[in-house]
């Protein structure tokens, strides 16, 4: 929901309450009784979508932004170990190869993490029967590859989930859309008790 749809939002609550302490008045304009629950069920649509959106986009963020930090702490713990076997040993094109800050491995993009990830999988697996004294394990080795599986695979629902908060935005302006062209209608059914009921009327515009 953006800003203007927001205070949109505010406004025809308040309309829904209003209207809804004066049923003696409005009970007897011609097909408020059709108008008015449609209104108030498209409120009550618009504060679930809303709601649904927020905890889901909440949620997937949380659950993207930890498993983004497991494997960027993951792949940087055996990057410098295996950098430091490959200089050790007289290896620049290894330790070239393995060399990724903690800072830029937690600040890639999604795919670029896991293939620095990857990279620094295959690397460290190749040498791992001299790196264990450096503190690099085939325990170790395995949580990294899990770790890159876990957010590989959250990738699609990322994009499916960045789908579904289209259509739910879509229907949101069709929501809204309906109620514009409800109120029209009530504006005109209010001008009827315009005489009968000058204080009503007045309070509603």
């Amino acid at each position: 929901m953006n800003s203007k749809q927001e205070t949109k939002y505010v406004m025809e609550q308040s309309t829904r309450d209003f209207l809804g302490r004066n049923k003696e008045i409005t009970d007897k304009l011609p097909t408020f009784n059709v108008l008015f629950p449609r209104f108030t069920s498209n409120l009550q649509q618009i504060g679930d979508i809303c709601g649904l959106k927020v905890a889901d986009k909440t949620g997937t963020a949380v659950k993207k932004e930890q498993l983004r930090t497991s494997l960027a702490t993951k792949a940087f713990g055996i990057a410098i170990k295996t950098e430091a076997y490959a200089k050790i040993n007289g290896n620049p094109v290894l330790a070239a190869e393995v060399h990724f800050t903690e800072s830029e491995l937690l600040h890639a993009p999604d795919s670029k993490l896991i293939d620095k990830a990857n990279l620094i999988y295959i690397k460290a697996n190749a040498n791992i029967g001299k790196l264990a004294e450096y503190g690099v394990t085939p325990e170790m080795l395995a949580e990294l590859k899990d770790a890159t599986t876990l957010l590989n695979a959250e990738i699609p629902s990322m994009r499916i989930e960045r789908n579904e908060s289209k259509a739910a935005t879509h229907q949101l302006n069709r929501i809204f859309t309906e109620n514009d062209e409800i109120l029209e209608k009530i504006d005109l059914l209010v001008e009827v008790v315009i005489t009968n009921h000058p204080e009503f009327y007045s309070q509603y515009k």
